[in-house]
């Protein structure tokens, strides 16, 4: 259920501003359509995984230029 995962997600970046959970919530709003917050959240989940400086930053920064090819540099 989206919504769920969506929800979900909400609740967990309160918390802790996890890139994979920013990755989540874009890949779940881009599933409902709205295109235009899952890019906003997609953008901030990679200027988060850029600053890990880490290869598990490297590979959350892969996964977003995958799903979402428009953001790739």
């Amino acid at each position: 259920d989206l919504n769920t995962a969506r929800r979900y997600c909400e609740e967990r970046l309160a918390y802790t501003p996890d890139p994979r959970v920013l990755y989540e919530l874009a890949d779940v709003l881009a599933r409902q359509d709205e295109t235009t917050e899952a890019r906003q959240r997609a953008t901030e989940c990679r200027r988060a995984a850029a600053l890990l400086g880490s290869e598990r930053g490297k590979a959350i920064i892969k996964l977003v230029e995958k799903r979402f090819p428009e953001l790739k540099e």
